[in-house]
């Protein structure tokens, strides 16, 4: 399948951000034409590569969200579920693997979710877990194995 707008998970940690690098050139490879956003948390972005590797970066302020009261939450997730439903993503690839991953994944709206082997809280409830030959090597490996899962065969 040859996706056209995609949206990478990653938020925190900086170690972990920084572990993704890697997927991230390796998707720009397999798909050099379609738009890749990359959600992160801000104090995390500017370790995110520029154009051409991401296109976009997209922020989940988890400070600030924490912050608000529960009526404020509830109304800036459906505002948020509203953004991200414009953005038609046709992949979302949830690298995290965790509650709060799972549920930005989800408020997309896009049915093709996918995520890393090691996905928890729930969050293979919302994401199609993907598990390669390195599932039990380094995390780079892993989420390699995400990149190579993705990769178009001679039948796309």
């Amino acid at each position: 399948m040859v996706y056209e707008n995609i949206l990478v998970i990653k938020m925190s940690s900086l170690g972990d951000v920084i572990h993704a690098l890697p997927f991230s050139a390796t998707l720009r490879s397999l798909y050099p034409k379609a738009k890749i956003s990359w959600m992160v948390h801000p104090q995390f972005s500017g370790f995110l590569p520029d154009p051409p590797t991401i296109d976009e970066i997209l922020y989940f302020d988890k400070v600030a969200f924490n912050k608000l009261g529960l009526t404020a939450k509830l109304r800036f997730l459906l505002d948020f579920r509203k953004e991200l439903h414009a953005k038609r993503f046709d992949l979302v690839i949830d690298l995290q693997g965790l509650f709060k991953s799972a549920l930005v994944a989800f408020l997309t709206g896009c049915p093709n979710r996918i995520g890393y082997c090691e996905m928890r809280e729930g969050s293979g409830l919302v994401s199609k877990a993907v598990c390669g030959e390195h599932s039990k090597d380094h995390v780079i490996e892993r989420y390699l194995d995400v990149a190579r899962h993705l990769a178009p065969t001679s039948e796309t």
